[in-house]
């Protein structure tokens, strides 16, 4: 769930300004929505050398890394050695040294020398080592140059008190700019040293101090929202009357193209589609579609909404509505602050509850159960609270599953998930669920009830049997008819399989070769750098790949076969749903067809097509401009020119500049 090369990005930006020390030594939790995951240890020692450790268990998932570090008087790392594994166990061998002049560093991605005429500060690649906020603390103007390339600069927000079993304690909040989308958030204590990185996600905080976690995030979530409200200013209208006209309008029912055609907006609502020419009403906003193709606001099936700035990313990218498929309690407050206006963001749609079983491998929710009958408790308060879905995991016990979904049906909630360990999909089906989430999962139901999948088994499996898979095989036909007859419906996310099972060390990711270089330079360098898939077993790496072509080619089949599929993510908001849709095209769903699915189809599902999903008089006004034509070209997709969302008129370029991310 939200776990891959490319969401450890905005992880690992989250702990990028390195870990600190209180005193000599110092650890710190890491906290992933609410759960204890890790922890970082870091000791001083004479000379200005440092050694930390840093361990993560993310459902079997994480990094172990060993780090030595030294620096100078100015707080620049001049030597650095890093071992260790990576979050998908890759190992990891990492070193720098400044010696002379002469910066020369080498990981699994890079291996580069280089003449420095002054001190600029190394970031490691596996993020872990220095302190970047002290070295910007002595810095004359607070600003430094990095490697291997960029800057950074800090500022100083405040400094505010907290109760700790009773006791006052004062942290100050810095911003470190420079590193990646937005700011990085770091609170010190009064020595100057790192507190805590807190986020929505994902926290890392002194231990001792993790009751502290939500008052610090809600005071840095309130300096934060400074910037949206900026971009708001700028980059969002509310004309009340709009008519975009002379534009290729995209009929969501049929798949076909209307050329010339005008659609008029009152109030957030579509009130006319027509091919005649309309005079516009008085104090209409106008805008001319020459050349452009109008769709329904795209609608992205797995999220795991984080705030401002997924909802931004969603909204640039032509996101007008998603699904959440796990999250913590806050979300609920959340959707009422995206609906007030008060966070941007797409609608978000439909919430599901994320339902798992306790132990080593439990999924990041505070709904965690040890019996059934806490399983069935958890239903009754995700029903309570109002929730859509009950999404089930992969630690909960196969036996439980009836009930659950029993359950969860009496109160007209959907169900849908992982398949828990032990179990098949063929078995989670006929056990009453309505959806199944990942392509792997499917691949899985041919592997047998015997597979730990709670474990990254679930991943390396397929990735080493799915290259030779039958899909000729009576096993396979009798599966899809199942599909079929019951009427279930698969979220693939096989984009973020691809990038999975394809990743190599110094390759950018499959995909975002297309976007890469209209990100800050800090990021462009995790993309670059690439490396973040599973490790390839020696002589596998052919069969890997082979691997990924084979969960096209089961997209391709399910679509074949009548099966529903949703177009969903679970990765880096707005830019992977064009991904997911243009991998549907390479697997040889017809472009149309696939704007049908991330359109109408998911609507549908969601139970919102009379609201969303087509452009129709009546329904909500989400609609995308594009300047190009999906349907011949689906990469047109990424070409967004306005998008509207219930009658707000977002720009986003303007949106995207705002989080230094270039338009198309």
């Amino acid at each position: 769930m939200r776990k891959n090369c490319l969401f450890m990005l905005s992880i690992g930006l989250i702990f990028l300004p390195a870990l600190s020390h209180t005193q000599q030594q110092a650890k710190y939790s890491i906290i992933l929505n609410g759960n204890k995951a890790g922890f970082y240890e870091e000791e001083k020692l004479p000379d200005n050398t440092y050694k930390g450790y840093y361990w993560l268990n993310d459902r079997g998932r994480g990094d172990s890394l060993h780090v030595t570090w030294q620096e100078n008087e100015a707080g620049f790392i001049t030597e650095l050695e890093t071992t260790g594994c990576d979050y998908y166990k890759n190992p990891v061998a990492e070193s720098f040294s400044m010696k002379d002049g002469l910066a020369t560093w080498q990981n699994q991605s890079e291996k580069e020398t280089r003449r420095q005429a002054k001190d600029a500060y190394y970031i490691p690649l596996s993020n872990i080592g220095g302190e970047i906020t002290r070295t910007l603390l002595m810095s004359p103007d607070k600003q430094i140059d990095l490697l291997p390339y960029g800057s950074a600069s800090i500022e100083l927000l405040g400094t505010h008190s907290f109760t700790h079993f009773g006791t006052t304690v004062r942290y100050q909040l810095i911003a470190v700019k420079g590193m990646g989308f937005t700011p990085n958030y770091i609170w010190l204590d009064e020595q100057g040293k790192m507190f805590a990185s807190v986020g929505d996600w994902a926290s890392q905080i002194l231990e001792g101090y993790e009751d502290l976690i939500p008052e610090l995030l809600a005071l840095q979530n309130a300096e934060e929202s400074r910037i949206y409200d900026g971009i708001r200013e700028t980059a969002v209208e509310s004309p009340g009357v709009m008519l975009i006209r002379n534009v290729r309008l995209f009929e969501a029912r049929t798949g076909k193209i209307i050329p010339k055609s005008s659609v008029l907006v009152k109030d957030g609502r579509i009130t006319q589609v027509t091919s005649r020419k309309i005079r516009p009403p008085q104090a209409a906003k106008v805008i001319d579609g020459q050349g452009m193709t109008l769709i329904p606001g795209l609608i992205d099936m797995h999220v795991h909404f984080q705030g401002n700035f997924d909802g931004a990313l969603h909204l640039a990218n032509g996101v007008t509505g998603v699904r959440d498929l796990g999250n913590n309690f806050g979300l609920l407050e959340t959707r009422k602050k995206v609906e007030k206006g008060e966070i941007l963001g797409p609608t978000i749609e439909r919430i599901a509850g994320l339902l798992d079983g306790k132990g080593p491998f439990a999924g990041p929710t505070p709904a965690l159960a040890a019996t059934e009958a806490e399983a069935l408790a958890w239903v009754d308060t995700f029903a309570r609270k109002g929730y859509d879905q009950v999404k089930i995991y992969s630690s909960v016990k196969p036996e439980w599953v009836p009930a659950i979904t029993r359950k969860a049906k009496s109160y007209g909630m959907r169900v849908s998930g992982h398949i828990p360990a032990y179990m098949t999909a063929e078995q989670a089906v006929n056990a009453g669920y309505d959806e199944i989430q990942h392509m792997n999962m499917i691949f899985l139901n041919f592997y047998g009830d015997t597979i730990d999948t709670r474990s990254p088994n679930r991943f390396r499996i397929p990735a080493q049997k799915a290259a030779s898979f039958d899909f000729n095989s009576p096993e396979c036909k009798a599966f899809l008819k199942l599909l079929k007859d019951k009427g279930t419906v698969v979220d693939p996310t096989v984009s973020i399989f691809i990038n999975m099972f394809t990743d190599r060390p110094g390759k950018i990711p499959v995909g975002y070769e297309a976007v890469v270089n209209r990100f800050p330079l800090t990021v462009q360098r995790y993309f670059r750098s690439g490396g973040g898939g599973l490790p390839v077993p020696d002589g596998m790496d052919e069969t890997y790949k082979q691997s990924a072509e084979a969960f096209l080619k089961m997209v391709k089949l399910l679509y074949d076969n009548g099966i529903p599929i949703v177009a969903g993510t679970d990765n880096l908001a707005g830019f992977t749903l064009h991904l997911e849709m243009e991998n549907y095209v390479k697997a040889g769903i017809p472009p149309n067809e696939v704007l049908k699915i991330a359109t109408l189809g998911n609507a549908t599902v969601l139970g919102r097509q009379s609201e969303i999903g087509s452009i129709e008089p009546g329904k909500r006004a989400n609609l995308v401009l594009i300047d190009g034509d999906p349907t011949r070209n689906i990469s047109d997709i990424r070409r967004v020119k306005w998008v509207l969302r219930d009658g707000l008129i977002y720009d986003p370029v303007k949106i995207l500049n705002g989080l230094s991310i270039r338009g198309y």
